[in-house]
This record gives structure tokens, sequence and C-alpha cells, in this order.
């Protein structure tokens, strides 16, 4: 049996954002993997201005050093390419928020950047890392909670258990007290393949999404990696795979040959990876968050944005605000599902606005000529693009989009 004050269970950047966060307080945490570092996790691998953000809070001098990391690419913002093929510029930080010091963003392999954030971890005295060690159970034992891998060996008694162990969690749904059938509009899938060579990447290192009748609500995506490599797939809502009966794996290469300019692009550039699968639990429904003595993060808690298909940034998002939240609940010496609730507030109050608003967007897709008109408006006005560009750091302006003005003024004019 070992004993803290904080178990994190997953250490991916939800549960790395909470172990940052605790660390630096000198809370005595215990932080567990079931894989051992460094170690794969497949995603689009991008590092959104969001995410920037996030990291600024945890650790003012931690984007200097991701920076200087050779495995990490500098990104400045997004390219959306409509249904109709037309493209749009747009950075994640209007000109005059642009910082030149530091990229807005950044794109690195989960493999890297989960590592780094681990390196970051091992600094703090009052953090201890398990790896190669997957918990499944949990009992209650007074007022503490006990974890433990599936065979009882080994057993670890907390105050508190912060669940970041992905869009799987094994922990999340035995804490429900019933089981909630999976909903697939409320779940995203996703394929994804690494590539080396492919021509025509945005000079500032834009993403790309681009959104393709066949795969609406969704998108394919061109994410550029260093070494001349790129992180190429397709995310669609897993309703609309299963209606309309598409495999996903074969649709990646395939789209790339049946589109002329991308097959442009992708020609005589190598696959050097194979295609791999992932399910992800969109945040378009309100789920609870905790529970005693526990508090889900990032996809354990289902806080994917349904219209980007982003978690890096919610995942460290909640995994701060779940840091902040322990800290009062050991303070306070009240681990109460009553008080945790106060944790489920916390994370709608910071983030439901943001996920009601890419649930919007996401069904607005069902309207491919209004997003056509949105892109071709921004590609011959520059105030336009600003004002896009903005919406990424405020919500105030972004709340726009939701407004039916917004798209009756650009039929406007």
């Amino acid at each position: 049996m070992r004993e803290t004050d904080v178990v994190i269970v997953g250490a991916g950047p939800g549960g790395l954002a909470a172990a940052l966060f605790l660390g630096k307080k000198g809370i005595n945490t215990l932080l567990v993997d079931q894989a051992t570092f460094p170690r794969d996790k497949v995603c689009g691998d991008g590092i959104s201005g969001w995410t920037v953000d996030i990291l600024k809070k945890l650790s003012p001098d931690i984007i200097p050093k991701l920076a200087l990391q050779p495995h990490s690419l500098d990104s400045w913002g997004v390219r959306f390419v409509a249904p109709n093929l037309r493209s749009v510029d747009i950075p994640y930080r209007p000109k005059n928020q642009e910082n030149s010091d530091h990229p807005a963003g950044f794109i690195s392999k989960r493999v890297h950047f989960d590592n780094f954030l681990w390196e970051e971890v091992k600094q703090f005295s009052s953090v201890s890392m398990l790896e190669g060690l997957k918990i499944e159970n949990f009992i209650y034992d007074r007022n503490r909670i006990i974890v433990s891998d599936n065979s009882g060996q080994v057993k670890i008694a907390a105050k508190l258990a912060l669940i970041a162990d992905g869009a799987q969690s094994v922990l999340s749904k035995k804490m429900n007290s019933h089981h909630t059938p999976i909903e697939k509009r409320h779940q995203m899938a996703g394929v994804r393949a690494y590539f080396k060579g492919v021509k025509h990447n945005h000079s500032k290192n834009y993403i790309e999404l681009h959104f393709l009748k066949e795969f609406l609500p969704g998108y394919f995506w061109i994410f550029p990696l260093p070494d001349n490599q790129v992180n190429a797939g397709i995310a669609m809502r897993s309703d609309k795979v299963s209606q309309h009966k598409i495999n996903l794996r074969k649709s990646l290469d395939e789209v790339i040959q049946s589109h002329a300019y991308l097959s442009k692009r992708f020609d005589g550039a190598e696959k050097i990876s194979p295609t791999q699968g992932f399910g992800l639990p969109l945040g378009s429904r309100k789920r609870k968050l905790s529970g005693r003595n526990m508090m889900k993060i990032g996809d354990a808690a289902g806080l994917i944005d349904p219209f980007t298909g982003e978690g890096i940034g919610n995942a460290m998002a909640s995994g701060l605000y779940a840091g902040r939240h322990a800290l009062k609940c050991l303070e306070i010496n009240d681990f109460s599902e009553e008080n945790m609730l106060n944790y489920d507030q916390l994370v709608y109050q910071k983030l439901g606005n943001e996920l009601q608003l890419s649930t919007w967007l996401q069904r607005l897709l069902r309207f491919p000529w209004l997003f056509n008109l949105v892109v071709n408006k921004a590609r011959k006005n520059e105030m336009l693009r600003e004002t896009i560009s903005t919406m990424f750091v405020d919500q105030d302006v972004k709340a726009r989009l939701k407004n039916p003005l917004f798209y009756l003024k650009l039929l406007a004019g």
C-alpha cells in the first residue's frame, strides 16, 4: 500500500497538467501511467494557441523550452478549406497580439510532447511517478479512495484521485453508478498516418482542416511536422460513419487520390507509418465529471471540441482546473460528492460556452453552402479574417458566430 494526498491516473496532457500545477504547490502527488515513457498516442499532434495559453498559466517559462525542442515545429495558424475547395488562412492570434519571440502554437508528435511534459514534472520532489502500471479498480476506505491494478497487488491510498486515463477510461466507467450507452452522435472516429515528402505546406506551418463534402460533419487534416513529415488523417462523427458505412482506414488513401489538389501534393510522398484509428468522446453532451474523492480530466471527461476535434487544450485546461479544486479540497479536508460538484461547475463555467458554440458550428456543417460563404467572404475581407482570428483568443468575439445577424451581414455585403 502506497499513500499520497493525490493520485493522478493517466499521464497524458491532462494528467500532466494537473501534476505540473500540484507539483508547483508542493502537494504530495503520485502520477501513474500504464505505459513506459516515451510512448505514442494516436492524435493529430496539434498544439493550438489555446493550449499555449494554458501552458503559460501552468509555467511561464515552459514555452521557450518547448520552442527549443528539436521535435517541435512552430505553427502560427489554421488553413480552413471549405467544401467548395476554396481556402482561407487564419492566424492563431490577430496581428496586434502576435509575439514574434515565441510562436502562437506548435505541432509535435505526442510521443515527444507528452515526454517533454513528463520530464518537466520530474523537477518537483513532491511528485512521484510510476510507469507500466494499469489502474483499473477503486474502493473507498473511510475518507480515502484506494485505487489498484486488476490483480490487486498494487494499491494506492489517496484523499483524491484524478482520472485522466483517456477516452476508454476504465475508472470513468466504473465511477458511474449506472452505465450510459455510447451515443455515436457524441463520438468522433478518426484515423491517422504519417507521411514524408508532402509538397506545398504552409510557409508558417499552418495546420490544415479540409471540410470535404464526403466527411461532413468532419474533415481531412494535414499537420506539418519536423523532418519534412506530416500527420494526415480523417475525423468524422461516428453516427455518420455508421450511417454511410464508411471505412475510414481505406478512405484516407482514397481521398488523397480522388482529389486532384491533394494527389499533386502527395505525389512522390512516402507513407512512413500504418494507418491507426481512434475514437473520441465529444463535448457536445454534458457529462458528470466528478464523484466522491474523484474528478475526471480530459478525454476521460469527454471534453473534445465537437467542431475541430481538438483534445489537448481542453484536457490541459481541465487538468489545471482539477489541480485548483484539489488544492481547495485539501485545505478544507472535504472530498464529498457535493463538494466535488464544484469542479463540474468550474469546468463548464470555463469551457461550457466554447463547447456549446463548437457543437453549433458542427451542426452548421449540415449547410455546406453557408461554410462556403464564410470562407469566400473571409478570403476577400481582411477585417473579417482579423475578426475570426480574434475569436481564437476572445470568447465574446467568437460568440458572434452563433448570432444569425453575423451571417445576414455577410450575405448583405
